[in-house]
Parts: C-alpha cells; sequence; structure tokens
C-alpha cells in the first residue's frame, strides 16, 4: 500500500463521524428522511479535529515537496477526502457562526 493511500484510507476513518453526523443532519432536519435516528453520537472536538486531521493529512499529499514529485502519482482519492473534509469543516463551522448569532438576535 502507498504512502498516499494509506493517508488517504486514514484521513477517510478520521472524517467519517463528521460526515455521518452532516448527512443525518440533512437528512433528518430538511428532508425528513431519518427522525427516529440518533445523529449526536459523537461530541464536537471529535468531528472538528477529525475533519482537520484528515484535511492535513490529505492535503499534504497534494503538495509537491520537491521539484521531482510527478502530479500522476498524486491520487484522486486524496484530492476526494481533502475536498469533502474541507467543505465539511466549512459547513460545521458556518453552522456554529449561525446559531450562535441567531441565539443572540
Amino acid at each position: 500500500m502507498s504512502r498516499n493511500s494509506l493517508l488517504g484510507w486514514l484521513g477517510l476513518g478520521v472524517a467519517l463521524p463528521a460526515l455521518y453526523f452532516v448527512t443525518g443532519s440533512i437528512l433528518k432536519y430538511e428532508l425528513h428522511l431519518l427522525d427516529t435516528v440518533e445523529i449526536y453520537v459523537f461530541p464536537p472536538w471529535v468531528l472538528i479535529g477529525g475533519l482537520t486531521l484528515a484535511l492535513l493529512l490529505n492535503g499534504s499529499t497534494l503538495i509537491p515537496w520537491n521539484r521531482q514529485s510527478d502530479a500522476c502519482t498524486r491520487s484522486i482519492f486524496n484530492r476526494v477526502i481533502a475536498l469533502a473534509s474541507g467543505l465539511c469543516l466549512l459547513v460545521l463551522l458556518l453552522y456554529v457562526i449561525v446559531e450562535n448569532l441567531s441565539e443572540h438576535s
């Protein structure tokens, strides 16, 4: 198994709790499909920490560290994990900001 593949699978593993939470929230509260499913399984630090770690691990594989680094060795899997982690992290952070602003208004 290559280093990039290992980092991709590790990043996916630490991002899964947050992906579960965000997907479950959308399905439960916006689409009203999973009314009986519990989505608050993980504490917030696990969600934010996992996404941040996944983004750092997979984002680091996309940076050419030396001039001989070949762009073809960069995996689409790492790019997808980095993009999904970054977007999910952005969604959670925007949710926290909007939720805190709406409470005080």
